[in-house]
């Protein structure tokens, strides 16, 4: 391992130390929401920029992500399914969906593949207004259970009460970094490698033998079920769950988030995603200026960082090194 990669693991080290340790100097129940919820989002910004490594742009990501909500909510509530069964199988019936919707919109690319997974996301999130059986409707669905028990035969029942903020954020922040570790190896593997020769013209991806509809088709249901876990934790987080939560305003969020971190390198979404989250709740007091913030630093990253925020370090780096070598020479 060279200085460079062993360098970049003691940083990752540091920084998911420092994670842990958070709740020990945050005491705000606040803040400690915020935060939890900072790791929902960023689970699903991550899984769309996995759509995004092959040049598609999915506006269903978001109602997906709501599915898995929805469906975990219900097998909870109507089936009296624990918490942790009720989740891997609200993100399996997501992912399912999933097949159904983008089956038809992988016939599509570009512009057209964007409308139509727009218009099939909408379709989903307008029969949970309309269906008040099992959907809840408008008002959608209360009193989502908690977590609960899990018993582990041959030992002690492990009791998970989740009755204050702190054991929720070292939940999703467990899930978020086990998401996180999925989706790096997965882009590290042959499908990623599958992914970028397709985003780069599936002409030929098809012409060397690649099947790209297949690929996609897989890459689009992984990035889903991502999407569906993240909808899954938020609505046992919340315990609340209203169709407006999904409508399109947040997918056009996801998108710029994504977008502005900087949709070709893993860990733009996750910058995004914190800077447009800190930034949200710094303006709070003034809740007008935020579109008008968001516009500015979207429109600002397109026209000078069109890499995204993760680009500004190799950016700034020659500028403070010039200065550096100026003064030098004084």
């Amino acid at each position: 391992m060279n200085s460079n990669n062993r360098t970049k693991w003691i940083s990752l080290i540091a920084v998911v130390i420092l994670l842990f340790l958070i709740p020990l100097f945050v005491k705000s129940p606040y803040w400690m929401l915020v935060l939890t919820l900072m790791w929902i989002h960023i689970i699903v910004a991550e899984s769309f920029r996995y759509i995004v490594t092959t040049g598609e742009y999915s506006f269903a990501h978001v109602p997906l992500m709501g599915m898995g909500g929805y469906a975990s909510a219900l097998l909870a509530m109507k089936l009296g399914l624990s918490f942790w069964l009720a989740l891997p199988l609200g993100v399996l019936i997501a992912a399912l969906i999933s097949i159904i919707i983008y089956y038809p919109c992988l016939r599509t690319t570009g512009t057209f593949f964007f409308f139509a997974s727009f218009a099939f996301g909408e379709v989903m999130r307008l029969c949970w207004v309309r269906f008040r059986v099992p959907f809840g409707g408008v008002g959608g669905l209360r009193d989502i259970p908690r977590p609960d028990a899990i018993n582990i035969p041959g030992l002690p029942t492990v009791e998970f009460t989740f009755l204050s903020h702190v054991p929720y954020y070292y939940l999703m922040l467990v899930f978020m970094l086990f998401s996180l570790l999925i989706m790096y190896l997965l882009e590290r593997s042959r499908l990623g490698a599958i992914a970028a020769a397709v985003k780069e013209s599936k002409v030929l991806a098809s012409f060397v033998g690649i099947r790209v509809w297949w690929y996609e088709m897989v890459i689009f249901v992984i990035a889903s079920a991502f999407a569906a876990l993240g909808g899954s934790l938020y609505a046992h987080y919340t315990t609340l769950l209203v169709p407006i939560e999904f409508y399109w305003g947040l997918g056009i969020y996801v998108c710029i988030w994504a977008v502005v971190g900087g949709t070709g390198d893993f860990i733009g979404p996750i910058v995004g995603t914190v800077v447009f989250s800190l930034a949200r709740e710094f303006l709070r007091p003034i809740p007008q200026l935020v579109p008008m913030v968001y516009g500015l630093i979207l429109a600002a990253t397109l026209a000078f960082l069109p890499e995204g925020l993760v680009s500004l370090p190799s950016k700034i780096l020659p500028w403070i090194e010039k200065g550096l070598a100026k003064v030098k020479e004084r």
